[in-house]
């Protein structure tokens, strides 16, 4: 009796904690589908250019060792996707296109990892656990946050349409306010990709 009063407690607990996240277990799913998709695109495409450019562009300014200049690159390019994601939080139609970010977000990592195994399997499998997937994991939790954020605001929009809730300017500062601290957090996410770069990259290159 006392078992299985415990196990209707654990059961509610997870419940609660599926109902209270399930915005960001979405999200992550999406990006790990897209992850997935990136994986067999060097399979999928033919001459295998599509993983390869995107492995030499990557390799490319890391290949530098200036921090600065990896830092720059991946702090653009990730900026690119927060950009895009607040641009589709302020839409009626945004959602679809924000699972289509981490969807597109997952690819490329997909298919960076799938060219660095193609480059050399072992020494693939170490570069892009310690250079593709940490600064990805740091990458997408951030982009992950601000597309929780878009999410919301979209929601929140198609709510104030259809029922005439007040106060969208107040909601569109705090919803700004939120993106600046994303937007701080993806300087921290550059700079340790950069750093991992600038300490790993000689040890562990494919080229």
């Amino acid at each position: 009796m006392k078992r299985t009063t415990i196990q209707r407690a654990d059961e509610k607990r997870l419940v609660g904690f599926l109902k209270e996240n399930h915005c960001i277990l979405l999200l992550t799913v999406a990006c790990i589908a897209g992850y997935i998709l990136g994986l067999f695109a060097l399979k999928a495409d033919s001459g295998g250019r599509l993983p390869e450019l995107c492995f030499d562009f990557f390799c490319s300014a890391r290949g530098s060792g200036e921090w600065g200049r990896v830092f720059l690159s991946s702090l653009l390019f990730l900026l690119i996707f927060v950009l895009l994601s607040f641009i589709s939080g302020l839409s009626l139609a945004g959602v679809p296109f924000i699972y289509i970010l981490l969807v597109t977000r997952g690819f490329v990592t997909g298919a960076l990892t799938a060219s660095a195994v193609a480059e050399s399997f072992f020494g693939g499998l170490l570069f892009s656990a310690v250079l593709i997937i940490i600064p990805a994991f740091l990458n997408v939790t951030v982009l992950i946050l601000a597309c929780r954020e878009s999410l919301s605001f979209s929601s929140y929009l198609v709510r104030s349409l259809s029922f005439g809730a007040g106060g969208l300017m107040n909601d569109f500062r705090v919803y700004c306010t939120r993106y600046l601290v994303i937007v701080v957090f993806a300087v921290v996410s550059a700079g340790a990709d950069s750093l991992l770069s600038l300490v790993f990259y000689r040890l562990l290159s494919l080229k």
